[in-house]
């Protein structure tokens, strides 16, 4: 996508859509006045972009084969841009030739936020956004790109506030205060902005859709629960996860344009569920002491498990005795569900793929340190490679590892800085991997 794109509307003054779109009328073909809007225009993106946290609203984590590099791999920059202390850096997320990366920094007192805005090709800062004061971050910001708008949040003791700035220039298009920091926030999908927070005072959740060109409430539902989970986005609907009591919705369906709510099940979920080909993929602690974890293929029109698989996550701490490692669902395509156990360098990683028509396990690979230091990121799909960045706990030194989707056979290593973190993304023929204080680039050789 060409960055001229950006310039236009920067010059005509509207950044949330694609194109020099003005808002919309309020009349009918008759002249008479409507109470309500028409609807935003869906968000334009390059398949090849990477402008969500994981990839795409329906938090698949697989993008198409034509966003990595093609072949044996190179370093091309590496770019560093403070050098104090990073307390929280978000997985990049990189749309429209700019990499977008999300830092918590340490200033002493302070805590705040600050979004740079990375030149993909060159790695030079093209703008900033710091945010400080009564937003001083105390849980980790994530940004995400919709068309020519970026959203970042800042989460404090008394709340989260959502910021949509212009990707042109990082100026600030409006914001929007939510009460209290278990907000999540926010999902672009379908032309709107999903957000979720909890009601405190009435032990309830709302969901809600944004117009990303104002940031006024576009719809809303309000439901028994306690804690809400991100959303998750399907080809119609918007489904929700939330933390509730017996008897109550864990999971919920609403459309993701007008809001009606399609259903709602006691299905029990984890954050982050992705969604792909019909079925979402829930996990559900199970066992004594929750040792265990289910993981469902949730189908959403027979609302009804299809296949489900259970994983063993305790691990013997000779500190703490008995303890339950992290089980996460870490990429979705048509013929696998990649799945993540992590056992905090106490047992080695590994990454289980299932069939997703059967749940039958097609391969399993596990960290080589039999001491258990192996340390994985969540797997990055582009086409039929696999990516995660290797490290070993308590040691220096870190890799970016390829494998080959159908078989999980490792395909090539490549060195990567020592304060290197968290998972690859790939975006127009390039790869990213977050460092401590930046990002490093590779593109083919």
């Amino acid at each position: 996508m060409s960055p001229s794109r950006r310039q236009v509307l920067a010059t005509c003054g509207v950044a949330l859509t694609a194109g020099c779109s003005s808002v919309p009328s309020f009349s009918d073909d008759d002249g008479d006045d409507q109470s309500t809007p028409e609807a935003p225009v869906p968000f334009l993106h390059e398949p090849t972009d990477w402008p969500q946290p994981n990839y795409d609203a329906a938090n698949t984590n697989a993008a198409p084969a034509e966003a990595a590099p093609d072949g044996p791999l190179q370093r091309t920059w590496s770019a560093s841009f403070d050098s104090r202390d990073v307390g929280h850096q978000a997985t990049p997320v990189v749309a429209d030739g700019q990499v977008y990366l999300t830092q918590v920094v340490d200033y002493g007192r302070r805590f705040p936020i600050r979004l740079l805005a990375i030149d993909a090709r060159t790695g030079a800062e093209r703008w900033r956004f710091v945010q400080g004061g009564d937003d001083a971050a105390i849980v980790g910001p994530q940004a995400t790109v919709a068309g020519e708008t970026v959203f970042v949040d800042a989460t404090s003791d008394d709340g989260t506030t959502l910021y949509a700035l212009n990707a042109a220039d990082g100026q600030v298009l409006w914001s929007k205060r939510f009460d209290l920091r278990q907000a999540r926030t926010a999902v672009p999908a379908h032309g709107l902005v999903h957000v979720s927070e909890p009601l405190a005072e009435r032990d309830e959740s709302r969901f809600a859709a944004l117009d990303p060109r104002t940031g006024e409430q576009w719809w809303a539902q309000d439901v028994a629960g306690s804690i809400p989970w991100m959303a998750t986005v399907g080809p119609d609907d918007v489904y929700y996860g939330q933390f509730a009591g017996d008897g109550e919705d864990h999971l919920l369906a609403f459309d993701a344009r007008s809001g009606e709510r399609r259903w709602g099940s006691t299905q029990p979920t984890q954050e982050t569920v992705p969604f792909h080909d019909g079925r979402l993929y829930t996990l559900t602690p199970t066992g004594e002491e929750q040792l265990h974890t289910r993981l469902d293929a949730f189908d959403v029109d027979r609302r009804e498990s299809v296949w489900s698989v259970e994983h063993d996550l305790g691990t013997t701490d000779d500190e703490s005795g008995r303890d339950r490692g992290e089980f996460t669902v870490g990429a979705v395509t048509d013929d696998v569900v990649l799945t993540c156990v992590g056992f905090y360098g106490v047992d080695p990683d590994r990454v289980v793929a299932y069939d997703t028509a059967t749940g039958d396990q097609r391969w399993e690979f596990v960290g080589e340190d039999e001491g258990g230091g192996d340390v994985y990121s969540t797997p990055t799909v582009a086409g039929d490679r696999l990516y995660l960045t290797h490290t070993q706990w308590g040691r220096e030194g870190a890799s970016l590892r390829v494998f080959d989707l159908a078989s999980g056979e490792r395909q090539a290593t490549y060195d990567l800085p020592p304060d290197a973190v968290g998972e690859p993304v790939v975006a127009g023929g390039r790869l990213y991997v977050q460092t401590e204080h930046g990002v490093v680039a590779f593109e083919s050789e």
